[in-house]
């Protein structure tokens, strides 16, 4: 379902906005809320006019307002906002791209020249251990948040996209959920596999959703017990405490709140540089963690289809061939079972030891035989010297005989 935009008194962001929302909803949102703050700015302002207003007067042969000199002055602005420069060169951006939307040319010369609005930096992330995102896991304190991200540790999902599961898009005999295409970045229906920690994760969340809860009236004072089953088409990871929540940006917000103490108050608090109070470790993190530990056991182009890039060859390949590999990934993916892990890397030490002894007999046998191989090949140059001196001696024998042969 797409995610619901809050109204706005401008009627050409609105007009903006529904665009950009066919795409993509989410960044539809943004997009609205940079704009808003872009016209909340123009009121303000030594230039005292509205966002339509401005862009009108642009359109206009006799201009009252210089274009560069705004977007200069709105960069000043955010300047003294105590935000990011990301953030800056974001909503910056989004204000050039929405005036060339409403057909006002802008030079990229004299944008730069004037507005300078900053690239964005990449920062290269750190990537997760094993052993933190176990830690993360025993971190999460209430079931709904441990089984949210343990999903994302065992999957590699977009943040929103297990939000996005319904009750009756899992399949837990199967160990299976369907993300529906309009939640998928690629907008392209998939399903994912689930590892049996993480279904085991699910079921815990689901029984004590489905708990019995006590019931007070207010008026009567009366109390109530009351079970209140899942219904099919139900957000999987909603509490079904209050009304239906059909948007998962909503539950996003709240569980990334919720994650966020978590770092905080295991010790993993480190936020990003020049990201404000953004952490260092996201949700996001999970997906590149699975994405690197797939890839690592050799299998890079399926970790592409696992994750959900659509360029991935394994879009083609046979369920069966997807499944067999998923089973052999499977492992990897999971965290808490310690009894299973030290079993499993027990017996690949095992089976490594073992190798290496076949590998060191194999080097072994290949050493004999070489200096067998040698030992013959000088036996042989032996009786070669050997033969050849009896054919020297043969040939100075014929010579003499054929001497006295002569004489006489």
């Amino acid at each position: 379902m797409a995610q619901r935009l809050a109204p706005t008194q401008s009627a050409l962001i609105e007009e903006y906005v529904r665009v950009i929302a066919i795409d993509s909803p989410s960044t539809a949102v943004q997009y609205r809320q940079r704009l808003n703050d872009f016209a909340r700015f123009l009121p303000n302002s030594k230039f005292h006019t509205t966002i339509d207003a401005f862009v009108i007067d642009q359109k206009t042969t006799t201009k009252q307002l210089d274009l560069y000199s705004v977007l200069a002055e709105y960069h000043i602005y955010l300047k003294t906002t105590n935000i990011t420069k990301n953030t800056i060169a974001s909503r910056v951006m989004t204000c050039k791209t929405f005036l060339e939307y409403h057909n006002i040319a802008i030079s990229n010369i004299q944008f730069r020249l004037k507005v300078r609005a900053k690239k964005q930096k990449l920062v290269e992330m750190e990537a997760l251990s094993k052993d933190m995102v176990r830690k993360i896991i025993l971190g999460c304190q209430t079931p709904r948040l441990q089984a949210y991200v343990i999903m994302l540790a065992a999957t590699g999902m977009r943040a929103v996209e297990p939000l996005s599961i319904r009750y009756k898009d899992i399949d837990f005999e199967a160990r299976t959920a369907k993300v529906r295409s309009e939640f998928t970045k690629t907008k392209m229906e998939r399903t994912v596999f689930l590892t049996e920690e993480c279904v085991s994760r699910l079921k815990i969340w689901k029984d004590y959703r489905e708990r019995k809860r006590k019931i007070i009236d207010n008026k009567s004072g009366k109390i109530r017990y009351v079970r209140k089953p899942i219904e099919d088409s139900a957000l999987f990871f909603t509490s079904g405490r209050w009304r239906v929540v059909k948007d998962p940006h909503n539950l996003y917000n709240q569980l990334a709140a919720e994650f966020g103490q978590v770092l905080d108050r295991i010790g993993l608090q480190a936020r990003q540089e020049n990201k404000g109070n953004r952490h260092a470790i996201t949700l996001h993190s999970f997906r590149r963690f699975v994405k690197t530990t797939i890839s690592d056991l050799g299998h890079s182009d399926y970790s592409e289809w696992f994750i959900g890039h659509s360029h991935s060859t394994y879009y083609r390949k046979p369920q069966a061939e997807k499944l067999d590999i998923f089973r052999k990934i499977e492992p990897y993916l999971t965290y808490l079972d310690y009894h299973e892990l030290e079993a499993k890397g027990a017996d690949i030490e095992t089976k490594l030891s073992e190798k290496d002894q076949e590998m060191q007999m194999l080097k072994d046998q290949i050493a004999r035989m070489q200096q067998e191989k040698q030992k013959e090949n000088h036996e042989m140059e032996e009786k070669y010297k050997e033969i050849d001196e009896l054919a020297k001696k043969f040939e100075r024998m014929e010579k003499y005989f054929n001497k006295l042969d002569e004489e006489k």
